[in-house]
């Protein structure tokens, strides 16, 4: 839920740029949130409407991925590959680095999104 209230700090700074920005805009309607509140854009996040990453983002394991998997964990630094979009599994990601696996580094793993985020902490930037 942290992850959502920050979500919600970002694009309500975000808001002001809205309102002049063209190219923004067109931005905010290719993911399809384009005129939505933000509350219909964090229940569409919760839902898994809208995917928080996307392909070629460097990514780690939140603390909670190390309960749930062996290798795509905290100590790993990964790139998304794929997005499923749906399913058990919503992204595909390649191991860049393991500060303990190191013979892990190269290989592809099938995860569920929500145990990851990006490696610097910051929601991704709109271009």
């Amino acid at each position: 839920m942290k992850e959502l209230e920050e979500l919600q700090e970002v694009l309500l700074k975000l808001s002001s740029r809205a309102e002049d920005d063209v190219e923004f805009n067109e931005k905010l309607n290719d993911l399809g949130i384009f005129r939505m509140s933000l509350d219909d854009i964090l229940i569409k996040l919760q839902e898994g409407k809208i995917m928080k990453f996307q392909k070629g983002d460097i990514i780690i394991g939140k603390p909670e991925s190390d309960k749930q998997y062996e290798i795509t964990t905290s100590q790993a630094t990964m790139k998304v590959v794929k997005i499923y979009g749906s399913g058990h599994f919503d992204i595909k990601v390649k191991i860049l680095n393991h500060s303990e696996l190191k013979r892990k580094e190269g290989i592809e793993y099938n995860v569920k999104s929500k145990y990851f985020k990006y490696k610097d902490n910051t929601i991704r930037r709109l271009n």
